[in-house]
């Protein structure tokens, strides 16, 4: 897992998140690394990922309509926080013979980014605008994953009728979904970094509160005063430069440089006024004659790394494993029990309705092996298992 270089000059990629209020040109800064020139001088070919559903539309609308040429830029329109890691991944990957292939739900069929001439688009900078809807969206998946799992908890706890429901609609997010949170968000940023592309993601602004008691003892939120980026937490910590957008007193859009600028191009918390991301192309032209070095995201790798040394030196401690890894859906035989106990919930039901959706549900997807305590493939098991909660309502694990 480890990787190493010797010092030397290498390349060097802008990392901007770029956080604010609404009106205050995150979106249009973005937008300018389609202006900027790559290594080889040509015009930046920008993958521009939008999450808010036509957050750039009106502005290359109007940059066409000025006779600006606009086809380097590719919009892809997505609010799925897994389908932008992959577009990413495949960003990365991409080459000549290998394009980045996207599926359209609406077609039912998948399409490749292609340039006018038919060749490959492959992307030298990547958008993300905005992280804040990608987060809202692993919230509401988050909340949902949470009823589904307090329906199994009572399935297997026996509730019924009221109980049961309070359960179910009284869950919330565990400490645990929000530390998997916050890594996730920390991950699509090393993503990025690790795609060998220039990036730029834009969030919105959020008031910074803290917990204070008030005259009657009870803890209250109290706003600070700052704001931060809203949504993931600490994002700000590994991209190259933080952008905060506002509109000054005269009315005039500003961006203090906040905290820091790891290209030096601009100094600690400045603040430019109508500022232009044009002011960074002297990084990218000073990357002619440079190596590339691409650092590995291996942070899901060493995750599981760290889990395996605990197991062992528990085991070694105790004599025996006492780590809950079904947690981190690393174990197999985690997983072959978990899902064993979701299905002996679901066919001991005296409704055989769901014994019957059950089924219905294996023959659609394909799983042929019924027994969980058969399969030797972990991925394709947490398959098994991650349909069936999905389908928890139907086959009667939400139900009263």
């Amino acid at each position: 897992m480890a990787q190493a270089r010797r010092g030397g000059q290498i390349q060097s990629k802008l990392g901007f998140l770029i956080y604010g209020n609404k009106g205050t040109w995150k979106s249009s800064l973005a937008a300018q690394l389609g202006d900027m020139k790559n290594e080889a001088g040509e015009p930046m070919r920008v993958l521009y990922i939008d999450t808010e559903n036509g957050s750039i539309d009106d502005l290359l609308n109007y940059k066409a309509s000025e006779g600006v040429d606009v086809s380097n830029i590719y919009v892809v329109y997505s609010t799925s926080f897994e389908e932008v890691k992959e577009i990413i991944k495949q960003a990365k990957d991409c080459n000549k013979t290998k394009p980045i292939m996207l599926f359209d739900s609406q077609t039912n069929t998948n399409f490749s980014l292609e340039n006018e001439d038919g060749t490959p688009f492959i992307p030298d900078a990547i958008v993300i605008d905005s992280l804040t809807v990608l987060y809202d969206s692993c919230i509401d998946a988050l909340n949902q994953f949470s009823k589904k799992r307090a329906a199994v908890r009572a399935q297997k706890k026996q509730m019924s009728g009221a109980e049961k429901v309070v359960a179910i609609e009284g869950a919330g997010m565990e400490i645990k979904d929000y530390q998997s949170l916050n890594l996730r968000g920390k991950e699509l940023i090393l993503d990025l970094m690790a795609s060998g592309k220039h990036f730029v993601v834009t969030t919105r602004e959020a008031d910074e509160t803290i917990s204070e008691k008030n005259d009657e003892g009870q803890f209250v939120s109290v706003k600070t005063g700052r704001v931060l980026p809203q949504g993931f937490k600490q994002v700000d910590y590994n991209v190259k430069t933080v952008l905060h957008t506002f509109v000054n007193d005269d009315g005039e859009v500003c961006a203090q440089v906040e905290d820091k600028d790891r290209t030096r191009v601009k100094s600690q918390n400045e603040i430019l006024v109508n500022p232009s991301l044009i002011d960074w192309q002297v990084i990218i032209s000073g990357n002619k004659g440079k190596e590339e070095f691409l650092v590995k995201n291996s942070i899901s790798e060493s995750v599981a790394q760290e889990i395996k040394y605990q197991e062992k030196k528990t085991v070694a401690t105790v004599g025996e494993s006492v780590l809950d890894v079904s947690d981190y859906d690393t174990d197999l035989d985690a997983l072959k029990t978990e899902t064993a106990s979701l299905i002996k919930a679901i066919t001991s039901n005296t409704d055989k309705t769901y014994k019957q959706n059950l089924a219905k549900i294996f023959e659609e997807n394909g799983f042929k092996e019924k027994n969980p305590t058969k399969y030797t493939d972990k991925e394709a098991l947490k398959k098994v298992r991650d349909t069936i909660i999905a389908n928890a309502e139907i086959l009667g694990l939400e139900t009263v």
